[in-house]
């Protein structure tokens, strides 16, 4: 928090004297500092807001960085229309409970607003030594898409769902239920383009500062956790605004 007001009251102190040199330009420059260094000392309530712009700038800043590779559907699934103006990516673990909760939250947004669409980018964290479940469902949710025919949401929802571990053949009997080819889907699951594809989604997560499920980036805003329909409806339309 220290080095956050400092950083904030730095950034004060520089634009306010660059903008104060422009107007004065025959103040000197510690002069001008000094006046706004009182400025801040009498006023500091305005720090919060010099430091949440500051934060606010970074973040798209941060996004921005990434350009299209974030949205490369190479290394996830899109889901609604393809043209839409507003796309949530978001960042997921089929062995996170708060992301089964969450995706209620999506498939709301998906019902209220046609404009919207979601590129789910598979983000398995929570395997632990020795397991691979969350590893193999990605690669299954990224096989999938490969097949025409299937029903991808329902897949999606019966990984989340399932009542026992996700083994390789609980994987392949869950995707024949949501009408997939399980003889195609394990080929293709085996193919190491997924894998790398897996692999540059944790790079992506890593820059976007994400550690743990569910994040999403929405226009320039990330969102690190659950935090409901109104917290994303919200990103939501302020992303569309600012587009």
């Amino acid at each position: 928090m220290i080095q956050n007001l400092l950083i904030g009251g730095a950034v004060l102190l520089a634009g306010g004297a660059l903008y104060m040199s422009t107007q004065a330009p025959s103040l000197q420059e510690d002069k001008v500092e000094d006046i706004i260094k009182a400025y801040i000392l009498e006023n500091p309530e305005i720090l919060p807001e010099a430091i949440e712009n500051l934060r606010v700038k970074q973040t798209r800043e941060r996004v921005a960085s990434l350009g299209d590779t974030l949205y490369d559907e190479t290394g996830g699934v899109l889901i609604g229309p393809k043209n839409a103006s507003v796309t949530i990516v978001e960042f997921y673990d089929y062995q996170c409970g708060f992301c089964r909760r969450a995706l209620g939250d999506i498939e709301r947004i998906l019902a209220a607003d046609s404009d919207v669409n979601v590129l789910f980018r598979q983000f398995p964290i929570r395997d632990r030594e020795g397991e691979t479940f969350s590893f193999d469902s990605s690669l299954a949710a990224l096989a999938a898409k490969r097949q025409d025919g299937g029903d991808f949401l329902s897949f999606h929802k019966s990984l989340y769902g399932s009542p026992t571990r996700l083994t390789a053949e609980r994987i392949l009997t869950l995707a024949e239920e949501a009408g997939y080819d399980q003889a195609q889907l394990e080929k293709d699951m085996a193919d190491p383009l997924l894998a790398e594809a897996i692999s540059v989604n944790r790079e992506l997560a890593t820059a976007l500062g994400l550690r743990g499920t569910p994040g999403y980036v929405i226009g320039g805003k990330i969102i690190p956790g659950a935090e409901g329909f109104e917290a994303l409806m919200a990103a939501v339309e302020e992303a569309r605004k600012t587009a």
